[in-house]
């Protein structure tokens, strides 16, 4: 990570297990002003740039594209997260294209920022990506399995141990929490998860960004 206590520019990396609502406490982060760059929207548009795409038909053929061409994001998971190997390269190709993205961003707002500002990365992989280099402190959400459980069985149709499979994947959550600076739970309250949000918020601004 980025060393310096105070500055105009500050980078904030969410990391936690699949599940833990990384994407609603970066919308929390949003709601107060921050900038929010999504990892995850930036891997969505870089299956379909031409070279990512080409290469993709290349290893997996034709059969994941969709008929308007694009390429069939669920198709692309079926082959990756029953073959780690095919993972790994997926991962190869695309984390360094993300990371640069992410980096590109963030220095040009370094560069032209006039005020104080907050940049929050939401991230899945964001240590395993290296991502965290860009970050001055990581925030590890934290959530119950069950209410992760919960939660993937809504919005993704995932059972337990599909969960499991796939966080085998990443690295150990004790291993994410170890290598965070702050902790910020989130049992699914909304208004709860902004008050702690906010909270966090102004203790960062107070400890890290210049005034």
């Amino acid at each position: 990570m980025s060393n310096g206590n105070h500055k105009k520019v500050f980078v904030v990396g969410l990391v936690g297990g699949i599940g833990s609502g990384k994407s609603t406490v970066a919308q929390a982060f949003g709601r107060l002003g921050c900038l929010v760059l999504d990892a995850d929207q930036m891997a969505r548009e870089l299956l379909n740039q031409q070279d990512v795409s080409y290469r993709l038909v290349q290893w997996w053929g034709r059969d994941i594209l969709q008929q308007d061409g694009l390429v069939d994001r669920s198709k692309v998971a079926e082959i990756v997260f029953s073959d780690a190997r095919e993972l790994q390269r997926l991962e190869g190709l695309i984390h360094p294209l993300v990371c640069e993205e992410i980096e590109k961003v963030i220095n040009r707002v370094k560069e032209s920022a006039a005020d104080r500002c907050c940049i929050v990365v939401d991230a899945p992989m964001l240590l395993e990506a290296g991502l965290d280099r860009t970050c001055d402190v990581l925030v590890f959400v934290d959530c119950p399995r069950e209410i992760r459980l919960q939660r993937v069985r809504e919005n993704r149709s995932w059972e337990s141990n599909e969960l499991l499979r796939r966080e085998k994947m990443q690295l150990p959550l004790a291993e994410k929490r170890l290598r965070s600076q702050y902790v910020l739970q989130n049992t699914g309250d909304p208004t709860e998860i902004q008050l702690r949000v906010e909270a966090l918020f102004n203790d960062l601004k107070m400890k890290h960004l210049q005034s």
